[in-house]
């Protein structure tokens, strides 16, 4: 239990659950205003407040560098995908439902399935060696021969991964991409008549090097995330202000919660550029 409390500081336990209340909050008065207008129960905002939890909780313990934090990511994918699709945002539904959704069951693979059997190769062969050292110290009575083992080959087990850089030639090619994706993307987008088809494809193209870099744990995520998180302020912000003229409330919780991504996103990157040059030093 001491282990999760320590998990943030103090000051970062409470800026989560302020989100975490805010969001709550809004959530649950989205659900009584919409069914108070509807004989039914509104479905769409219980889908969209899920969807906020899960992403602030899966970016938060991401901030974190916790492999479990994938788990967050996946539902929020899920969810937040089906509230797109509603929305006729075919842009973010296509990609969290599809794309987003694989990625981060594949980075869960990787850290819990495939890691496992990796670490479970090695230390079958430090098994090995130590088994060959301790009949050395039998036979030639070598006190000093069990002190030498080889400490660098033990496998420390641990819920955290290591911070990565991203190179020139990745630099180069999201340069050239993103203007070419969003321009195609748009287009596509525009024919199947999705809501504001280039701003989708501009966010596509912002989440999928985002999403691609937080599965191998590059520090320059978290610019993507906050340009990604801006661009999808915008984009709610417009669906609520066009809501808000017909007496509805539709893309609040998901336009607040982008607000506080940009926040937690700019704190997470001076976070991980401080722990990075740290771990230089050392």
């Amino acid at each position: 239990m001491k282990k999760f409390f320590k998990i943030f500081k103090v000051y970062e336990w409470i800026f989560l659950l302020v989100s975490i209340l805010t969001l709550l909050v809004l959530g649950i008065l989205s659900i009584v205003d919409s069914n108070k207008e509807s004989d039914s129960f509104n479905y769409l905002s219980l889908i969209e407040l899920f969807s906020a939890l899960f992403g602030i909780i899966g970016a938060s313990l991401n901030l974190k560098r916790k492999k479990y934090a994938f788990f967050f990511y996946i539902g929020y994918s899920i969810m937040y995908g089906v509230s797109s699709l509603i929305y006729h945002q075919y842009g973010e539904a296509i990609l969290n439902l599809v794309i987003n959704l694989i990625m981060y069951l594949y980075t869960v693979f990787n850290f819990y399935i495939k890691d496992r059997i990796i670490d479970k190769k090695k230390n079958n062969k430090n098994k090995e060696l130590e088994l060959k050292e301790e009949d050395v110290v039998n036979k030639e009575g070598n006190n000093e021969v069990s002190n030498n083992l080889n400490k660098t080959n033990r496998i420390e087990k641990t819920s955290t991964f290591n911070i990565k850089r991203m190179n020139k030639i990745e630099l180069i090619i999201i340069i050239i991409l993103i203007p070419l994706f969003t321009s195609g993307y748009g287009y596509i987008l525009k024919l199947i008549e999705s809501d504001y088809p280039f701003i989708n494809a501009l966010a596509t193209s912002l989440c999928l090097i985002s999403v691609y870099f937080t599965s191998k744990g590059i520090l320059e995520q978290w610019i993507f995330w906050d340009l990604y998180s801006i661009v999808l302020v915008v984009l709610w912000s417009i669906k609520y202000s066009e809501s808000q003229s017909m007496g509805g409330n539709a893309g609040l919780l998901l336009m607040i919660i982008n607000i506080i991504y940009v926040i937690l996103n700019t704190y997470a990157l001076i976070e991980w550029i401080n722990t990075y040059r740290k771990k230089k030093k050392d």
